[in-house]
């Protein structure tokens, strides 16, 4: 999965005028190495697994930490 866009635009308001910021520079250290995991991660289909604080309401036993996202994260770091 090749990651050529990035998913977030951050902007910034700025003497009167709304401006894009780089995201290469100001939101992401490494966003080569970001875009890596992040597709990695969607191939996987880790989003199927993934639960929000929403979710925990509904049904505590679910974990809005998502540990094993987490894991996965850091082993592909």
């Amino acid at each position: 999965m090749a990651c050529v866009e990035p998913a977030i635009h951050v902007y910034e308001f700025h003497e009167n005028k709304w401006r894009c910021n780089n995201l290469h520079v100001d939101f992401c250290e490494d966003w080569t190495e970001a875009q890596k995991v992040t597709a990695t991660l969607l191939d996987s289909k880790f989003y199927e697994t993934l639960v929000d604080f929403d979710n925990h309401l509904h049904d505590i036993r679910k974990d809005w930490t998502n540990p094993e996202i987490n894991k996965a994260v850091l082993h592909l770091c």
